[in-house]
Parts: C-alpha cells; structure tokens; sequence
C-alpha cells in the first residue's frame, strides 16, 4: 500500500490507497511534506484511504448526505466519502480523478467547517501588497478570468479559495484545488484584504455591500455540504466573522485589468 504525507492549508494529510494512478493524481496535485514524510499517525490531522472500487460516472452535482452516530457519508453517483464523527480519519471511493477532486474537495470542506478552522469559498485569489484578494462568483461569471488578467500577481486559487477564520486575522492560503492556473507558491498564504463579487458589466464599478448583504453573498458562493444545524451554525458564525473584518462589495467588471484600480 502507499502512503502519502501531504499538505492542505496548515493541516496535515496522510493519505494511503493500493493505487499507483491515485498516487501519481495526489503527488501532481498536493504539496508533498518531504521533512515530515515519516511523521506518525497520532500527528496527522486527517487520514484518508482512496479506493478505485468503481459506482457509476458522473451524472449530477447532487450530493446525498446520510449521517449516523458514528460517521457522515456523502454520495454523489461517481464518488462516495464516509468519514468519522471526530473527522480524523475518512474513506473515499471513487469513479475517476474527476470524481477524486470533488470528493476531496467535499471531504477538506467538512472537515474545517467541523474544527471551525475556516471556510472553502468559490473564488479566485490574489495577491496585491502582500495582501489577498478574493474574486468570487458562480460558473461562467469570470473567476478564471480574473486571475489570468491578474498575472504576474501570485495566483493563491483560481477556482477554490481556502479562508481560515480567526477573530484577529482572516487568512487565505494556497489551495491545492485548481482549475487551470497551477500554483507558484505552494506555502503561500496572505491575510485577506477585500472579497468582491464579480459581476459581468460595460462598466468597470466598486459597490460596496452592506454587512448582512456581504454575510448573504458569502453563505451563496460556499463550498457546503450541510449535515446539520450545528455545522450549519458554524458556518453562520464564521461567515459573520470575515464580513466584520474583511471589506465585501460587488465588483462591475470588464475583461481588462482596470479593474484593480477600484480593489486597493
């Protein structure tokens, strides 16, 4: 069997799986911790086994969760996730690599909601002044878009932006979950400066949002699986927290980099 000692955040991930494919796919996609490539069990936040033991190919987005005392398993038709009540350790079948990445990406965002470390935001980041900036937005609205306009800015995410919470800092780290623009800095992480919501526009405009209006805008563009009312609860709290400390707005933008002169 293979082990894998990886990075996500500032967490640390061990995963193991019978599968060469699987080990080429998490090698190629997560921060590999060399030093501690021997750590011990005990000081690993999350052990994770992947299994290739086919279900069916992907059919929706639609995510079935089913909980129990003892675990939550999250199904989707290519891919199910069982993880444990602690989430310390967690099991992941899979259908493909497609199927993996949002597997995993499910399984990282349960996994800090439940420790209320932080949050999993559908957004491109930024750096401008040794400062994040988040850039969110549903499908097609222009997150990619932004962060290839931004260049040579470092790119923290293009797709999935990892927040940690904390009453004296909100922080953005490197995330591992990309869609087309590969990291540059995989330790990277910068204190977060703005969150804009993009919207498409003839005309490049900064509207800033009200507090309970930016708390909204954050809780829509979630990564978020809900299981029950006490994580659901967790993520309120959270949400609240970055919208005290972090400026949100709407950003109007158009296809051209002017758009930065309206963010710092």
């Amino acid at each position: 069997m293979y082990s894998i000692h990886t990075i996500i955040g500032d967490h640390s991930i061990r995963f193991t799986t019978w599968s060469e494919q699987v080990v080429n796919w998490i090698t190629g996609t997560f921060y590999m911790n060399q030093e501690e490539g021997h750590a011990r069990e005990q000081d690993t936040d999350l052990l994770v086994h992947i299994d290739e033991q086919a279900r069916e190919p992907f059919q929706s987005y639609d995510v079935r969760v089913v909980a129990d005392d003892d675990f939550v398993c999250y199904k989707r038709s290519d891919y199910t996730v069982r993880v444990n009540r602690t989430h310390t350790k967690a099991s992941i079948y899979m259908f493909d690599e497609f199927a993996l990445k949002h597997a995993l990406l499910n399984l990282y965002s349960s996994f800090v909601i439940y420790h209320e470390w932080g949050l999993l935001l559908h957004a491109s980041s930024l750096e401008e002044g040794n400062q994040a900036y988040a850039f969110a937005g549903r499908s097609g609205t222009g997150k990619s878009t932004v962060a290839k306009l931004s260049q040579p800015r470092l790119v923290l995410s293009d797709e999935v932006t990892i927040i940690r919470v904390r009453k004296q800092e909100i922080t953005v780290f490197n995330s591992p979950f990309r869609s087309e623009i590969k990291s540059t800095e995989e330790r990277a992480k910068r204190r977060l400066g703005g969150i804009f919501i993009l919207q498409p526009s003839h005309q490049v405009q900064r509207l800033s949002l009200r507090k309970p209006d930016g708390i909204l805008q954050v809780l829509n563009h979630l990564f978020y699986w809900p299981t029950d009312t006490r994580e659901s609860n967790k993520i309120l709290v959270m949400s609240k927290t970055i919208a005290e400390q972090v400026p949100i707005a709407q950003l109007n933008f158009q296809q051209n980099d002017t758009f930065w002169e309206h963010i710092v």
